[in-house]
């Protein structure tokens, strides 16, 4: 089996019975771990029991390793096309580079004293690194449309660890062989995922010149993973402040309320984590606009939840009542708002991670932003109420990460304009072009509102479309370099080719290099080739619609003469990106099926007639 073949399925819709189906394979793992453990602390006792605890919290950090990368895989390879073996295979390897040095490490240094604290905490290592890697390919059988395997593997780690748990009790093995037990079990897993992996992605070539996307996968990693790492260090701050305000006697109860919380936070991720490839289709290139506008709707409530976090508890603290014991019905009240937030908040990240590379410099940054609260908020609130402020402080940690977020979104973005802003864009350029340009006043008049002007018509009478304010003026070259940047703002290639150019008076060919582009001396550059293998048009520079004959072409943006509705002598048509929803240039004459529908020029309002 192929990659080739396997691109399209990435994206598809998830029946709601396979994802009933990877919940189910997820949650009896996650039951068989909390009942191992119940059933180490009865074996082993407390003391014990804690030092076992201790490796795994400490070491438990090496598991978000793998959770960067499957978002990682999640998130590039469903954009991909012939790159797709590639990624998988960078993918695996940051994937398994942990592992394997954590096995080398225990080899030379933990196997010769297995009794020492070391090689406790090198075991419990190994334990994170198997399990993260087991999670990217997970992911990656997911992604080949095999989401059954997930389930399945899942499934049987679940029952290795209940049967690690059996050993350890039959045989009174200390945590060290526990630990291995259940390492062992991961890997020999690990081990049959990988090789049942599709042949296309194991044995890709190496590239000629890995180096670029090398460096593309692994910033997105990095980026991607600080949200999760620094949600992760906001948890342990609050556990911390609970121990320096001297109430570490509450810490079993923010044990139970942070349960409750992640349960409820670990099948949402997990249930993002199975739409993400689709999301992330429909979110490239323009679609990213519609993405960054949701979240900032979803944000807006985050921040009113915050906000009316905040008055609760300071009335809670003005009344009198607030104390640093809180019954089970105040700390439940309080869990129940992080969660709320956490969800909400949660899921705008998701949606701006999957639009395009810079704005993962804005939720990561907001992730930082969210730990510098947590450590500024947990002081005072646990002091004043104990475990319930130690939950309100992750609540308004998070409330206050969403505003950053939005923050950030507006000094980036400003407000996200909805595509119908280019059609309002055109009607005003028509307009404007009508009023002010002697050549569209004479030739609308003749032939009507909105007539497309044949190129080499335009390119002869260049002076007779430059406004009348400015007439008497030198007129200018042409702008050969108008639209380069609305291609790779859109991102939809690796790289955008400026050199690699395509006449469109000739027509496009049906298939061409990842970011070659269609360029016209007079108009700039109309088109790129993206990875989805269309000519994605360069919105929103110009903007297109379909005329018998072809496609008319507008510059939205300011230039020394007005060319508006210009078109090709070339038989090319017009269509939508399904994978991507942006305007693509197809052969042929009129688009059938899915092709934009434009609406009629005569509603176009005739300013200065």
């Amino acid at each position: 089996m192929t990659a080739t073949p396997l691109a399209g399925t990435m994206g598809a819709h998830v029946r709601a019975r396979t994802v009933v189906s990877l919940m189910a394979g997820r949650g009896a793992y996650r039951l068989a771990y909390q009942i191992g453990n119940l059933t180490l602390i009865a074996l082993w006792g407390t003391a014990t029991f804690n030092g076992y605890a201790a490796a795994l919290g400490i070491c438990g950090w090496f598991t978000y390793i793998g959770v960067a990368v499957e978002k990682t895989a999640l998130k590039l390879l469903p954009r991909s096309r012939s790159l797709v073996p590639r990624l998988v295979r960078l993918c695996l390897v940051l994937a398994i580079v942990p592992v394997l040095a954590d096995l080398l490490a225990l080899a030379v240094a933990g196997l010769p004293r297995p009794g020492a604290r070391l090689t406790l905490y090198l075991v419990a290592t190994a334990w994170s690194t198997s399990t993260g890697l087991m999670m990217v390919l997970a992911a990656l059988h997911r992604l080949a449309g095999r989401p059954e395997r997930d389930r399945r593997v899942f499934v049987t780690l679940a029952i290795a660890i209940l049967a690690s748990v059996a050993a350890t009790w039959t045989l009174r093995l200390p945590p060290v062989g526990q630990l291995a037990l259940m390492s062992a079990s991961a890997l020999a897993l690990v081990v049959g995922l990988v090789r049942a992996l599709p042949a296309g992605w194991r044995r890709a070539p190496a590239p000629s010149r890995p180096g670029p996307i090398a460096r593309s996968v692994l910033r997105s990693t990095i980026m991607l993973g600080a949200y999760d790492l620094c949600g992760a260090f906001s948890v342990t701050a609050v556990y911390a402040a609970l121990t320096i305000v001297k109430l570490g006697g509450q810490t079993s109860q923010l044990y139970l309320a942070a349960l409750a919380s992640s349960a409820a936070s670990g099948g949402l991720i997990y249930l993002l984590r199975v739409a993400q490839p689709r999301v992330s289709r429909r979110q490239l290139g323009v679609g990213a606009a519609g993405g960054r506008r949701q979240a900032r709707r979803i944000l807006v409530v985050s921040a009113a939840g915050g906000l009316a976090l905040a008055v609760a508890l300071g009335a809670w603290a003005a009344s009198g009542h607030a104390s640093r014991s809180p019954g089970l019905v105040a700390l439940s009240a309080v869990t129940a708002a992080e969660i709320v937030l956490f969800t909400i908040v949660a899921y705008a990240t998701f949606l701006i991670e999957n639009t395009n590379a810079r704005a993962l410099r804005i939720t990561s940054g907001s992730a930082v932003a969210g730990v510098a609260l947590t450590v500024v908020l947990s002081g005072p609130l646990t002091a004043t109420f104990g475990a319930a402020g130690a939950m309100g402080t992750l609540g308004l940690a998070t409330a206050g990460q969403g505003v950053v977020m939005s923050v950030m979104l507006s000094v980036r973005y400003g407000r996200s304009s909805r595509v119908g802003a280019r059609t309002r864009k055109y009607r005003r350029a028509v307009a404007s072009a009508f009023a002010t340009v002697p050549y569209y006043r004479e030739w609308w008049s003749e032939t009507g509102l909105g007539a497309p002007t044949n190129i080499e018509v335009a390119e002869r009478r260049r002076e007779d479309l430059v406004p009348l304010r400015l007439s008497g003026q030198a007129v200018a070259a042409p702008d050969a370099d108008y639209g380069l940047r609305a291609l790779r703002r859109l991102g939809l290639a690796s790289k955008v080719r400026p050199a690699d150019r395509h006449d469109p008076r000739r027509g496009l060919p049906v298939t061409a290099r990842v970011g070659a582009v269609a360029h016209d001396p007079l108009l700039g550059y109309l088109a790129v080739f993206g990875m989805c293998g269309r000519w994605h048009v360069a919105v929103p520079d110009f903007h297109a619609r379909e005329v018998p004959g072809g496609v008319a072409f507008t510059a939205l943006r300011s230039r020394p003469f007005r060319l508006v509705d210009v078109q090709f002598p070339a038989p090319v048509g017009l269509d939508d990106c399904p994978e991507h929803r942006t305007p693509v240039l197809v052969a042929g004459g009129l688009a059938t099926a899915g092709a934009v529908v434009t609406e009629p020029l005569a509603q176009v309002p005739e300013r200065g007639a």
